[in-house]
């Protein structure tokens, strides 16, 4: 996957004239977004791709590099010259691994990796150890992500376990906003950010320069105001301080922003109209200065100038913001009782949240739970899911709703009121609560194709799980059996992604076979064979079984015929380029998993969106991935994508402990930064109220105006930018502050009368 989105970027930097090729025994690019970036790459880019052996790259006496491969489709070997060959290398583990092993006291695995539950990636089977990112094995950026959160939520089921004494945070009250008085700014600046580059502003020039602006009440420059020292020193300043406005310039400010803020607060300076900026960032932007005056510190400060002056400007015309607190319902809401709604809700129910599970059907465990008696890797969902069912019917803090569906949600920011259909007793009954984690799983994907449902002997790959398991299939005296893989996936007229577990899966039940009847032919037929990470292993384990993988491209897949109700299978095999024909005693198909049905119900009660596969889509693959855009909404499990039992785990701690941390806060502040409307422009043609990707606008009816909910609101400016009769505005960002904004950016003003 990295491969291909690096191909696409090297396409839209160096154009289409960039010859670029991808050599690859196995495209191992699996999750819901596969086809997008194959079909973005290939079809729009013009990538090509090229399934072969590489025997070798030769450094030429040019500086070229020509690279000798055998195409496995045209069974040739070639030479090709390149101006870059890039390696994907893959990723080891650690060498910091045995060194944590060794202070922990447990072994590394065969993997040379630290032990962790067979159930959960990031505990340590040594209690009270959690781990995340690449130390649980192979992980991409969202994984990581995922695992941390994860990681942190079993931490706090560890401590709440416990007798700890919690601080609680001092919260300092907001003080009252002096915005009708005459707008005085107060400057504090740090010399720490003279660290970045020796001399590089000439902070007494600077102070000069902005003791002379209009609205500047005065300026201070400190030494170091993140240290405690130079915290006191502000507070003691500001305490003194007529003005009421601050802004204050430092070097990496993200690092303490709050603690600053805090600072200014207890000094009496209301928070909206307190401003910190990175001056340290001044000397990155020197290089792309439009008119540099001279190499040395006039440029750093002067830009420093620019960029203060910039933001007093905006101080100045700044109104005050005010906020407002709003209680939060502590209970929360679990929509689907799988494995990974259970996890959840219990996740959160151990931590003293009440917390409602709804599940659709009589029974908990989701398809995983009541379909897969065990994995390739030795977990027993349906063990699992029935041990956790025990639980949940028994904990005080879960409250088990079965047979109910989700009818529709009100409400705002940690007060819902959510909607619910008993469809046993034929009646509607509500449920309040502050957040909900969405975790409606998936179900096996149906097929027409290959004359399945015309036989016996045709099957899906779970019908062959669930036949080796009862004993109600026999393949003792079988002698031929073919698999078909990606049957509907990966392709623009069926799923348009991979599920991720269907090869694994496959391999699993062909080794069941093996175990049952060593003599059998079993043969795979596959266009890329995805068992990622680890799990190569078990590929590795099937072809030493003599389990034989044909591959087979989109353009030419298998064909299936009945023959006396018997299934009669004709490939092409690509090494010997001929013509097969096969008659198994069982065809078996793997076709993939479907996202539910209801998603697209719960998506519109809820208002969250759904991709065009019928997946819930997250704020942000990679930052955020079991969040929505709504605050307080979370996703966990299959309802997200098709994904390993251990992954849905992983994602559920991780949507619960996300839960929990809004919860625990009790009460929420409004941003400070919202939209409003002017309604006296405002015509009502309510296109903000569809732009809007956080449900934060509504038309009311009665009133006849365009309502915003504050506590909803992200202020992301989406509305201003949709309304054609400027009626939304960002508050704070009015159009008479971004104009004295941009003046002050481009002023040619000099900073101080100084001595060249």
């Amino acid at each position: 996957m990295f491969a291909l989105k690096e191909a696409v970027l090297a396409k839209e930097k160096g154009g289409d004239e960039v010859e670029t090729t991808i050599f690859y025994m196995d495209m191992r690019t699996f999750g819901k977004d596969f086809y997008r970036y194959y079909e973005k790459a290939v079809d729009e880019h013009g990538v090509k791709l090229i399934r072969c052996r590489v025997q070798g790259v030769m450094l030429n006496p040019d500086k070229s590099l020509s690279m000798r491969y055998f195409d496995s489709e045209t069974q040739e070997f070639f030479v090709s010259d390149y101006d870059m060959v890039v390696l994907s290398t893959g990723q080891v583990p650690y060498e910091t691994h045995q060194k944590l092993a060794d202070l922990l006291h447990v072994d590394v695995d065969s993997r040379k990796l630290l032990p962790t539950d067979p159930y959960d990636k990031v505990k340590l089977v040594k209690p009270g150890v959690f781990l995340c990112g690449s130390l649980m094995g192979l992980t991409d950026i969202s994984e990581a992500v995922g695992s941390g959160i994860a990681a942190a939520g079993q931490v706090s089921r560890f401590l709440s376990g416990l007798d700890v004494s919690l601080l609680e945070e001092e919260e300092i009250p907001e003080p009252t906003a002096k915005d009708r008085d005459e707008p005085l700014v107060s400057v504090v600046l740090c010399k720490c950010s003279e660290k970045m580059q020796e001399s590089s502003v000439d902070f007494n020039a600077l102070g000069a320069g902005l003791k002379r602006l209009n609205s500047v009440g005065e300026v201070h420059i400190l030494d170091m105001v993140c240290s405690d020292e130079g915290k006191q020193t502000v507070l003691d300043l500001l305490a003194k301080s007529k003005c009421n406005r601050l802004l204050m310039g430092a070097c990496h400010p993200f690092m303490y922003r709050k603690s600053l803020k805090n600072l200014a607060k207890k000094a009496g300076f209301a928070a909206s109209l307190v401003e910190i900026t990175d001056l340290s960032s001044i000397v990155h932007r020197v290089f792309f200065d439009p008119q540099p005056v001279e190499s040395g510190k006039r440029d750093y400060t002067r830009l420093a100038y620019n960029d203060l002056r910039a933001h007093i400007e905006n101080l100045k015309l700044k109104p005050a913001l005010h906020v407002e607190s709003l209680s939060i319902n502590p209970a929360a809401l679990v929509v689907g009782g799988g494995i990974a709604g259970m996890h959840a809700a219990l996740s959160l129910a151990q931590r003293g949240v009440d917390v409602h599970l709804v599940e659709k059907t009589d029974r908990l465990g989701g398809y995983a739970g009541t379909r897969i008696e065990h994995t390739i890797d030795g977990l027993t969902p349906v063990s699992m899911a029935k041990d956790m069912t025990i639980k949940v019917l028994e904990h005080k803090h879960i409250t088990l709703h079965k047979n109910c569906e989700i009818v529709a949600t009100q409400g705002s920011l940690g007060a819902f009121e959510t909607k619910i259909r008993d469809v046993s007793k034929e009646e509607n009954f509500y449920l309040n609560h502050g957040a909900a984690i969405i975790a409606t799983g998936g179900h096996e994907g149906a097929t027409g194709e290959y004359e399945y449902g015309n036989s016996d002997q045709i099957l899906t790959q779970a019908e062959l799980k669930d036949g080796l398991a009862s004993g109600e299939i026999d393949v003792g005296e079988a002698e031929t059996i073919v698999m078909i893989q990606c049957v509907g996936s990966r392709q623009k007229e069926g799923r348009e992604y991979c599920s991720r577990i269907c090869c694994i899966g496959a391999i699993a039940n062909a080794l069941a076979i093996k175990e049952k009847n060593p003599e059998a032919r079993i043969f795979i037929l596959y266009r890329d064979v995805m068992t990622y990470g680890f799990t190569e292993q078990y590929y590795t384990q099937a072809r030493l079984a003599g389990i034989i993988f044909i591959s087979y491209s989109l353009d030419n897949k298998p064909k299936v015929e009945l023959v006396d109700g018997s299934p009669v299978i004709t490939f092409t095999e690509p090494v010997l380029n001929a013509e097969m024909q096969l008659t198994p005693d069982y065809l078996i198909l793997s076709t993939g998993v479907d996202a539910e049905a209801s998603n697209r119900e719960v998506g519109k009660a809820f208002g969250l969106p759904i991709n065009e596969d019928g997946f819930f889509v997250e704020a942000d693959s990679k930052w955020r991935p079991v969040e929505f855009l709504k605050v307080g909404l979370y996703v966990a499990g299959v309802a997200h994508s098709p994904m390993t039992l251990k992954d849905a785990i992983l994602q559920a701690e991780a949507a619960a402990h996300k839960t929990y941390a809004y919860l625990s806060g009790r009460k929420i502040h409004t941003a400070h930064t919202i939209s409003r409307v002017h309604d006296a422009i405002c015509v009502r043609c309510q296109r903000c109220v569809t732009i809007c990707p956080y449900g934060a606008r509504s038309y009311d009816e009665a009133l006849d105006r365009i309502i915003v909910d504050g506590a909803t609101c992200q202020a992301c400016g989406m509305c201003a930018v949709e309304c054609q009769n400027n009626a939304a505005e960002i508050m704070g960002f009015s159009d008479k502050q971004i104009m004295a904004v941009i003046d002050a950016g481009l002023s040619k003003d000099p900073v101080a009368a100084t001595p060249d």
